[in-house]
């Protein structure tokens, strides 16, 4: 048995693709494409940046290890 929230709706892949291409994409442009109500498609986009904003600060910590004795150095 599946738990909520674990495999996304055909709108919600929709919605994810589409931002996936273009991040400023109107909410109304999404609401039309997947007939969703808008609150939910705002909820989407919310999760959705919530993820990248995680990835990229993966990203940033296994890339910016030179930073490090900078930032010791800013606060000695």
């Amino acid at each position: 048995m599946e738990r909520q929230g674990e495999k996304m709706s055909h709108q919600e892949q929709i919605i994810v693709n589409e931002l996936d291409k273009n991040p400023n994409i109107r909410i109304t442009d999404l609401e039309e494409m997947t007939g969703l109500p808008i609150g939910e498609v705002c909820k989407i986009r919310y999760f959705w940046k919530l993820e990248k904003k995680r990835e990229s600060k993966q990203y940033a910590s296994s890339q910016g290890r030179g930073e490090k004795p900078v930032l010791n150095r800013c606060y000695a």
